[in-house]
């Protein structure tokens, strides 16, 4: 059998075997102490991957001159091996089996840990080692053993490990900087998934046969070294053994064919495949848009629309942008994008290239101009990625993501500012000096620091002009920029915030909105963003299983009230009311001091009485609990409407439309009701607002109109008037918009920005395409 214990215990006096083995054991062992390695899943496989891939080759090299000692008839405290070929496969079975030994160390640590030290399942994701580590490991290994056989000095030794891993990493950079995609498979370093907001990680098809590619390789190589590898222990072409040079010939071809299919196998991607696989092209005046085939031609017509109008949005607050035409790739889901480019939920932008990714979405898209700001701004960037950098190299995503923040200012129910005034009332708002640094934005919770990091940017902005905003972007040197340190500039924009008028609504919604944990800082953070996701998917369709999975966040998580929230809704989902408010009752006494939590829990406890069938005033205590608390506005809506519900004719109606039902028919059931309620401002004001979001404006209108005609409290007002603007403006209509804008003005400022916006829009398509879109059919 080759006696593998003597040849391991040669290995191990070797100094460079015992160093490559303390990386390798050691160093992972230690970086087990890091979030989200120290519990088993991808962090921790790819960690050992990475160290075996970079230290296994000195493993091989090492475990090979032993043998090749034995070869060449110098004496070796282990049995010669009677051919070259035996000696090849010893070598690579010792140094495999000392490095898999060395990697098996820190996941030993992070399973003992997770198991007796936390509530993790230290199981979940142990599928990773093998996947990422062993094929790693042992092609490093073979690179080692063919090092040492094609050179018997060191350096060339080196030389000869060091072309390959060059080649592969090239092969990995490549089409990461030059090509559409974000994740990156490197045979010896692993796989990287792509950005770190998707926090669902899972093993794919494509990590499938891109390892089957690596096996491949090993393969090849072991043929090659077999077939030329002379009885001395070197690696030589002449006289090369044909039947294993035809394999390794052969193992070959296949993994360049499957680089050739890679596209097609997901673990590559090119421009060509992806423009291929979406279908659909078209050209405006700045815009290259590749959209999915079949979408409908006014959908794309809207989108190209609204890349033109977010383009001179971004020009006006910066001065300038960029005049390079800018490619958009439209992503019919996240599903698909996710496995065209390696980026689910995340939109991103390359601004080196002058793209960026997007998944389809109704018009106006919500992020469409944020990912704009990134490609726009690259002129102002430094280095070859044109971003704010150090040295060319080092990038400030603090800066980069805040100036799209920024710039963006998404009009919804929070400005930004007032968001992030609501985080420092609440004490949530983070050092936007060190967020701002190179190294302190992924510490924070994505929420708030891209929230906090907007702001300030903005601030600056606005009092210090678009000119020191696009020299900052450059190297993000405040001092060198504004003559002032960044400390100085922090106070003076947190005086900003503490001036701002806030009502107790406003504050409530920053704090919901921005409470959220960094994924560092939350425990089990991977198998708790897979069963958050999960549970969320199985809430329609299997309630019970998402009660279960809820409930194993709770233990995962128990300062999170937002997992005994998701179990309730899927107890209230399976009839059992009287369970869900067994839940909530004292989930309601936790929360006294958190109102825009509590908040939510009351509106759920009302629907747990509505759903027992108790009295009518016992759910509308609830309702009246919960807009005491002076919770976020979608929260208050619902109350509101709920508690109209109660009184009025279209009762079952209109708390049915809260319920998980298909959306025909609670349409439907709508309809029918108003039919004998034509004028019920709250029915109205539900089916017109569902009409406009839509995107049937035509048939919205009506209904709008008759619930601003109606008695309807000031909050359902206004989001009447913002669902009225956009069918409005759906409709053809600027004469209506800019009516609708007057009346805004007696709204709240987000109703009022809402309409400065529209406006706005309106004023560009008057100018850029002689008005808007105006619809066809009856459906419109």
């Amino acid at each position: 059998m080759g006696q593998p214990l003597p040849r391991l215990r040669a290995l191990l006096r070797l100094r460079a075997a015992q160093a490559a083995l303390a990386a390798v054991g050691l160093g992972g062992a230690g970086l087990t102490l890091l979030p989200l390695v120290g519990v088993p899943g991808y962090e921790l496989a790819e960690a050992v991957a990475l160290l075996s891939g970079l230290f296994g080759p000195l493993l091989g090299a090492a475990a090979f001159r032993a043998e090749q000692r034995g070869l060449r008839g110098a004496p070796t405290p282990f049995p010669p091996a009677p051919t070259a070929a035996a000696a090849l496969g010893r070598a690579v079975g010792t140094a495999f089996g000392a490095g898999l030994a060395a990697g098996l160390v820190p996941l030993f640590l992070s399973t003992a840990r997770a198991g007796l030290g936390s509530p993790c399942d230290p199981w979940r994701g142990l599928s990773f080692f093998p996947v990422l580590v062993l094929p790693s490991l042992l092609l490093a290994v073979l690179l080692g053993v063919a090092a040492a056989a094609a050179s018997d000095r060191r350096g060339g030794a080196w030389l000869a490990w060091a072309l390959p891993f060059c080649a592969l990493t090239a092969l990995t950079v490549t089409p990461l900087v030059a090509g559409p995609q974000v994740f990156a498979f490197h045979h010896l370093g692993g796989y990287f998934p792509g950005p770190l907001y998707d926090e669902t990680v899972s093993l794919t098809g494509a990590l499938g046969w891109f390892r089957l590619q690596t096996l491949l390789l090993c393969g090849a190589i072991a043929a090659g070294l077999a077939a030329a590898t002379t009885r001395e222990g070197r690696w030589s072409p002449r006289g090369a053994q044909p039947l294993p040079l035809a394999l390794a010939g052969g193992l070959l071809l296949g993994a360049l064919g499957m680089e050739a299919a890679a596209p097609t196998l997901g673990f590559r991607m090119s421009d060509a495949a992806l423009a291929e696989r979406l279908g659909g092209v078209r050209d405006t005046a700045h815009f290259r848009i590749h959209y999915p085939r079949g979408k409908p031609r006014d959908e794309l017509e809207h989108l190209a629309r609204d890349l033109e109008f977010r383009r001179e949005q971004v020009r006006a607050f910066l001065g300038e942008v960029s005049e390079q035409r800018t490619t958009v790739w439209i992503h019919r889901g996240a599903d698909e994008k996710h496995r065209l480019v390696g980026a689910a939920a995340t939109q991103f932008a390359k601004p080196w290239r002058g793209e960026l990714h997007v998944n389809d979405a109704p018009f106006p898209h919500p992020v469409l101009k944020h990912e704009l700001v990134h490609v726009l701004a690259a002129p102002f960037g430094s280095g070859p990625f044109a971003v704010t950098s150090r040295f060319g190299a080092w990038p400030n995503a603090g800066i980069i993501e805040g100036l799209a923040v920024a710039v963006d200012d998404p009009v919804g129910e929070l400005s930004l500012h007032d968001g992030a005034a609501g985080m420092r009332r609440k004490g949530l708002l983070p050092d936007v000096e060190r967020l701002l640094s190179p190294v302190g934005f992924y510490g924070v919770a994505s929420s708030r620091a891209y929230a906090a990091a907007g702001s300030f940017l903005r601030w600056l902005g606005e009092t210090e002009g678009p000119g020191r905003l696009r020299a900052l972007y450059a190297h993000g040197d405040f001092a060198a920029v504004y003559g002032v340190p960044a400390s100085e500039l922090k106070a003076r924009w947190e005086r900003f915030l503490d001036g701002r008028p806030l009502d107790e609504a406003a504050v409530n919604l920053a704090f919901s909105r921005f409470r959220g944990e960094s994924l560092f800082a939350r425990p089990c953070a991977r198998e708790l963003a897979a069963l958050v996701d999960e549970a969320q998917q199985e809430l329609r369709g299997d309630p019970a299983r998402a009660a279960e999975l809820f409930a194993r966040c709770a233990v995962l998580q128990p300062d999170e009230p937002g997992h005994a929230v998701g179990r309730a809704r899927a107890l209230l989902a399976l009839e059992r009311a009287e369970d869900a408010e067994a839940l909530l009752a004292p989930l309601a006494e936790r929360l006294r001091d958190r109102a825009g939590l509590r908040a939510e829990v009351e509106l759920l406890r009302a629907d747990a009485a509505f759903g027992a069938r108790r009295e009518a005033a016992e759910v509308a205590a609830h309702l009246e609990q919960v807009l005491a608390l002076s919770p976020p506005p979608a929260t208050a809506r619902q109350a509101l409407l709920k508690k109209a519900a109660l009184g009025s004719p279209l009762r079952d109606a209109l708390w049915a439309w809260f319920l998980p039902a298909p959306d025909d028919a609670r349409l439907a059931l709508l309809q029918r009701a108003l039919a004998a309620a034509p004028d019920d401002a709250w029915g109205n004001y539900l089916l017109g607002r569902r009409l406009a979001l839509g995107t049937a404006p035509l048939l919205a209108r009506p209904h709008l109109e008759a619930a601003l005609a109606g008695e309807l409290p000031l909050l359902l007002r206004e989001e009447a008037l913002r669902a009225s603007l956009l069918s409005a403006f759906l409709a053809g209509d600027c004469p209506g918009v800019r009516a609708l804008s007057d009346r805004a003005q007696q709204a709240g400022p987000s109703v009022r920005a809402a309409a400065a916006d529209w406006v706005q829009r309106c004023t560009f398509e008057e100018r850029a395409f002689s008005g808007p879109l105006v619809p066809h059919g009856p459906f419109r």
